[in-house]
């Protein structure tokens, strides 16, 4: 376990809070200031406290106020932005940008504010009592940490922002209701899934012939009602650049 392992584990809460476990119903609702902007401030709160409660002190009390307060204030913004019937396919791209981005910088500042990140040796007693010798937490690798969140990202957030991307999402409502529409989204995920893992493990030939059959099967076996070159090349290019940062961090 690294200093940087409560970064890491920030940011698989933030995914998992704010992608895997906000379903359309929440999302609805809190366009509306309803009860889902209150589900999803609490589910993003419990994310947060599951996935870094061994670092309990005063300083993680803080850190975790100042993300879920921020993400509270940065979502409500979005919200307001998105109801403005001005607003473009365009808008909704750059706000949903800069709505990741915002997240993401007040992670990385709570964690520098309050550096360095010591796992409580309480708590690390009462979890090693549990497994022995085997000291699961002092051994949590950063690596397979960043690696859940990519894959969780890639999988339900890589689908709301390739459909934002294309002008068919906006606050993460899908404005298409046609059959395949389900069937697109399996795929696109399994494809972008494939390709981070080619990618990561440098295995670039192979990425490269997923993106050809990929493109072939989008020109020569899709009806030409469902083909969808954007979203193609928002998924493949999701996937490429996931699997970039990840390349930058962990092998470069």
């Amino acid at each position: 376990m690294t200093d940087f392992t409560f970064l890491f584990l920030l940011l698989l809460a933030h995914v998992i809070g704010d992608f895997t476990l906000q379903s359309s119903e929440i999302v609805k609702s809190k366009n509306q200031y309803g009860r889902g902007y209150l589900y999803h401030i609490l589910i993003i709160f419990f994310s947060y406290i599951a996935f870094t409660f061994f670092y309990f002190s005063c300083k993680w009390i803080y850190a975790i106020l100042i993300i879920v307060i921020t993400h509270s204030i940065i979502d409500y913004l979005k919200i307001k932005i998105g109801r403005s019937k001005k607003i473009t396919s365009t808008g909704n791209t750059i706000a949903l940008i800069a709505d990741q981005i915002l997240h993401l910088s007040f992670m990385l500042f709570v964690f520098y504010l309050f550096r360095p990140w010591i796992p409580n040796q309480i708590y690390i007693k009462i979890v090693s009592e549990f497994f022995s010798h085997a000291q699961i937490i002092n051994h949590l690798p950063d690596k397979f940490i960043f690696l859940s969140a990519c894959y969780l990202f890639l999988t339900m957030g890589g689908t709301v922002f390739v459909k934002t991307f294309s002008g068919r999402y906006k606050n993460g409502i899908a404005l298409s209701s046609k059959r395949y529409v389900t069937n697109g989204i399996t795929i696109g995920e399994t494809e972008r899934i494939i390709l981070f893992t080619l990618f990561i493990l440098q295995l670039y030939i192979w990425a490269a012939v997923v993106i050809i059959l990929k493109i072939v099967w989008q020109y020569y076996v899709k009806r030409s009602e469902e083909r969808d070159f954007k979203g193609t090349l928002y998924s493949l290019g999701l996937a490429l650049i996931v699997g970039a940062v990840y390349n930058t961090i962990f092998i470069w």
